[in-house]
């Protein structure tokens, strides 16, 4: 239905429509009541399910009792299921500051889901205090000393205050997954931006007690949080998170794995937006946490792998250090790259990037430009910086040769990769005899493309750098919405380019270049 009316009215008019619907009924007598405000003084109980993974409890743990209590009243309870490997007692057990309030429990193996070490923790806790807020956190979870801090003034306020949505749990931890962990808005605190989300991911999971003791346990089942999020979706509950992720997950492989369809490994969510400062590391460095993307470091990961992807994030490097947000950027080796030569080109040939690694990175996510913002500017400002200029051009570091035999020539590329509307050979041709436009050379064909009859001439190019140097040598060159024009932008060379409504506007981005409607 959501998907048929999407086709009728629009998808933009369709999801504002939903919003407000739910705005209103999450603000009606009809909806579920959850708690909005605690007591003064009120109690935290938090669990760390362990199970069997000491290299990662060790790092867990100690992170966790390096957090700043400030004046919280919180519980630790470190809740083994079932573990056999013998240093995984040793390390619950090790000693720790006295300012932490601890408790250690050892139990039977239970049910091979999520779902059940977390309904085990949740009893333990009901049972040992009147606590206020309950939760958990796994024990791959890696916690910036002020995580604590930063969690409470953030989503206390969030529930207090917020009346878009109906509130339910909340986190530290704003998953990289974007595509499972769907975020549904962004809202500004007084201590911070925060992100309401239609499931959130469990690394790191509070509730308010009233709330989990209204909304239930989960079920003891593989697709535990699944069957959650349905739940709280015909409730219109929804999960939230901090913007800035005060806790990283570290684990690559999980025990779970054993009885999952696909192990995580790769797929395993990150971190998204880390605080740039702050982290403790061991003084002996441990391979499971990412140092480098941890610190005062910017690690951008690109999601997609064409040319013009990796261009509409070219301006960031240099932006970041201009204005100290970040002292390095790294471009994290695992980001896709459809051509090695794009890497070449955009990355290593920039004077602003200080290498690569292999840790996870941040990726811009939204769906929608910020005002009088263009594609660029929105992907600066998802990411933390703000140079405090608007409609930014893609940058590029690679210095052109001008090929003379080219110099007064008319180039048409008829090339794309993944869409060109449904603009076709006919209209483009059409548009060229109806403005009197004599193409010289259109470039050789690959898998895509809308070749033109009017032209014979061919051209290829040798490389990506030969490319740059036909755009910047010619007189003038045509195209599709495709990374030419993005890379037209960027060696300051203005392109005329084609598109029609199937296009989405976010994509005609530059101000340099032209773009013309084919309907």
């Amino acid at each position: 239905m959501k998907d048929l009316a999407s086709r009728l009215f629009g998808e933009s008019l369709v999801k504002k429509a939903l919003t407000h619907a739910e705005y209103r009924y999450a603000t009606s007598a009809f909806a579920i009541q959850l708690q909005r405000e605690l007591r003064p003084h009120f109690k935290i109980g938090m669990a760390v399910l362990a199970h069997e993974r000491p290299e990662y409890l060790q790092v867990c743990l100690d992170s966790l009792f390096r957090t700043n209590l400030y004046d919280y009243d919180i519980t630790f309870l470190i809740q083994d299921d079932g573990s056999a490997d013998p240093k995984v007692r040793d390390i619950i057990e090790k000693e720790r500051e006295p300012q932490y309030k601890i408790i250690r429990r050892y139990t039977p193996k239970g049910h091979d889901s999520w779902g059940a070490a977390f309904n085990k923790a949740l009893r333990t806790l009901l049972e040992l205090d009147n606590f206020d807020i309950i939760g958990t956190c796994d024990s791959d979870a890696f916690f910036h000393p002020d995580w604590l801090d930063q969690t409470m003034k953030v989503c206390l306020w969030a529930k207090k205050h917020h009346t878009q949505n109906i509130l339910g749990p909340f986190s530290s931890f704003n998953s990289s997954d974007t595509s499972f962990h769907r975020i549904l808005g962004r809202y500004l605190s007084p201590h911070g931006a925060y992100l309401v989300k239609e499931r959130m991911g469990a690394l790191n999971y509070f509730f308010f007690r009233e709330d989990f003791l209204k909304l239930g346990f989960f079920q003891e089942h593989r697709d535990d949080e699944t069957i959650k999020t349905k739940q709280f979706r015909k409730y219109t509950v929804r999960s939230f998170c901090t913007e800035t992720s005060y806790i990283e997950h570290l684990g690559r492989t999980s025990v779970l794995d054993q009885w999952r369809p696909q192990a995580v490994g790769e797929n395993a969510a990150y971190a998204l937006l880390p605080a740039r400062t702050g982290w403790i590391f061991p003084e002996q460095k441990s391979p499971v946490i990412p140092v480098i993307r941890l610190s005062q470091n910017l690690v951008l990961q690109l999601r997609y792998g064409g040319l013009g992807d990796h261009l509409f994030y070219s301006h960031l490097p240099r932006i970041a250090k201009q204005t100290g947000a970040y002292r390095n950027v790294y471009i994290s080796n695992r980001s896709e790259f459809r051509d090695p030569e794009i890497r070449r080109l955009v990355w290593e040939q920039n004077p602003y990037v200080d290498g690569f690694c292999d840790e996870w990175g941040d990726q811009a996510l939204f769906d929608a430009l910020g005002p009088g913002c263009n594609l660029l500017d929105t992907i600066m400002l998802c990411l933390g910086m703000d140079d405090g200029l608007r409609y930014h051009e893609p940058e590029l570091y690679y210095q052109p040769s001008l090929k003379e035999e080219l110099k007064n020539t008319i180039i048409f590329d008829p090339n794309y990769i993944s869409n060109a509307g449904r603009i076709t050979s006919d209209k483009i041709d059409r548009y060229f005899y109806d403005n009197d436009i004599r193409i010289d050379y259109q470039m050789i064909t690959r898998s895509k493309f809308l070749s033109i009859s009017s032209c014979i001439n061919w051209l290829e190019s040798r490389s990506l750098e030969d490319f740059c140097d036909i755009l910047y040598s010619c007189k003038h060159v045509y195209c599709l919405v495709t990374g030419t024009a993005t890379l037209a932008a960027a060696l300051n060379k203005g392109a005329t380019v084609f598109y029609d409504k199937r296009i989405t506007p976010i994509f005609l981005h530059s101000k340099i270049n032209t773009y013309v409607n084919l309907k």
